[in-house]
């Protein structure tokens, strides 16, 4: 059972906490360990079958899309998710009990995905010791975002940007599994 969350207003930011997880919620099959992708990664220390919910995230800033801009061009270490239209969960990196895609690495051929804002699953069935993965594309929409992409996929994009979610390509393999308001810009763009 995920547990419940809820905002409460710090100053002007809301801080995301779970009722009961304040950090959220990790499948205990889930360790850490190197990566070839980048640095550190998770990994499946037990199979995963697909559909099952992998991560619930949990803590984090709830900022604007200015404030976003505005800590991206400071060269701090952050991880972040678009969870709404101007609305992002901001993770420090140095946070060990953060949560966010700063623990699983982007991969342009992600064994994960978006069930809901926060609830990420497994797309297929993930082997133990397979690191586990998310494409950004899912959860970023900013448009002057970009990173270089290491992930070795056989789709791999090269360079992987904030208007991703765009790409037909993207759309029909992870239909429905992006960020439930990337889900609602698609469908908007469809009609």
């Amino acid at each position: 059972m995920r547990p419940a969350l809820g905002l409460r207003r710090i100053g002007y930011l809301w801080q995301l906490q779970s009722m009961t997880h304040g950090a959220g919620w990790t499948d205990p099959r889930v360790r850490a360990g190197d990566s070839s992708i980048e640095g550190s990664g998770l990994y499946a220390a037990a199979p995963i079958r697909a559909g099952e919910v992998v991560f619930v995230w949990g803590g984090g800033t709830v900022i604007s899309d200015a404030e976003l801009q505005a800590i991206a061009t400071s060269g701090r270490r952050y991880s972040s998710a678009a969870i709404s239209e101007n609305q992002h969960i901001l993770w420090s990196a140095e946070d060990p009990n953060a949560g966010g895609p700063g623990g699983a690495n982007h991969s342009c051929g992600s064994n994960l995905w978006m069930l809901d804002e926060r609830t990420l699953g497994a797309r297929r069935e993930i082997a133990s010791g397979e690191e586990l993965t998310l494409d950004y594309a899912l959860i970023t929409v900013a448009p002057e975002w970009r990173m270089e992409c290491h992930c070795g996929n056989a789709l791999c994009r090269g360079v992987v940007i904030g208007s991703d979610w765009q790409v037909p390509a993207l759309q029909q393999r992870y239909a429905g599994h992006f960020s439930p308001f990337i889900n609602a810009r698609i469908a908007a763009r469809r009609r």
